[in-house]
């Protein structure tokens, strides 16, 4: 997503978002899930904000946002990840964050 950002084109962008969902619903190990993914993917590109040419925000800045759920995976933390992926669905991802928590005992 980074490389596409600086390179600034937005199908590319649009390709790697949609990978990247898909191998996060593959990763999970829920094979109701990709199913799930595959059904809706192709639907998603009207409704998707990078895939939309005239999109004014920095695509940088969303491929970081990208970053955030990966960190929310990798935490461990099932409910974190929950809910910055909810957000993300919901567009907020330009505005949500993971929450900072002490490291537990």
């Amino acid at each position: 997503m980074r490389k596409a950002a600086r390179d600034g084109g937005h199908r590319g962008l649009s390709d790697a978002d949609l990978a990247f969902h898909r191998r996060v619903c593959a990763a999970c190990g829920n094979s109701f899930l990709l199913r799930l993914w595959r059904t809706i993917e192709s639907n998603l590109w009207s409704l998707h904000v990078v895939g939309n040419p005239l999109y004014s925000g920095d695509w940088s800045v969303m491929a970081g946002h990208h970053d955030d759920l990966v960190a929310a995976l990798a935490s461990g933390d099932p409910e974190e990840a929950a809910r910055l992926f909810a957000a993300h669905a919901r567009g907020e991802a330009s505005r949500t964050r993971p929450r900072h928590r002490p490291p537990a005992p």
